[in-house]
């Protein structure tokens, strides 16, 4: 009995060590339930944009930014909400405009260096792609696509 009770605390310390400090409040119909994650929410949209500026914008005006995944532990956190959502395509703060090959965060400036790429990418089709996106139908494995979403019906992870 001791052994369950000390796993069972185990468990409630690690749950509670990764939502601490997080207090998030519903961004209304544009966003799903906000899920909190180490002290911040992460808002994922339930509408596709026209542009990965766009989708900042509206993570700015939740007082964010599109998700920025610096840790793997934070990585594997975005892929699982993308993973339980019905959202294929999901972008994240990341982008290599400024320097083909060099991934950066692009508030920041920071090099981005937690990657879990799909198979065969980054590839640069067409010498056009130069967002990130996680994408549901590999795993949430990310992806690099156009920054313009046009294409297909997009989403995107803010991050409060």
């Amino acid at each position: 009995m001791m052994e369950y009770t000390l796993i069972f605390l185990l468990i409630l310390t690690y749950l509670t060590s990764q939502t601490q400090g997080a207090v998030c409040n519903s961004a209304g119909s544009q966003f799903s339930s906000p899920r909190p994650y180490k002290g911040k929410c992460y808002y994922l949209s339930t509408f596709s944009p026209r542009n990965y500026e766009e989708a900042n914008s509206y993570c700015e005006k939740l007082g964010g930014y599109l998700a920025e995944l610096d840790d793997w532990d934070e990585l594997r956190f975005a892929q699982s909400v993308v993973m339980s959502s019905d959202r294929d395509i999901v972008y994240i703060a990341g982008s290599d405009r400024a320097q083909e090959g060099k991934w950066i965060f692009p508030r920041t400036g920071k090099a981005m260096w937690v990657f879990d790429w799909k198979v065969n990418e980054p590839n640069n089709l067409d010498n056009v792609e130069n967002c990130v996106h996680l994408w549901k139908s590999y795993n949430a494995k990310m992806n690099d696509y156009i920054c313009e979403f046009t294409k297909q019906k997009s989403y995107f992870l803010c991050e409060v």
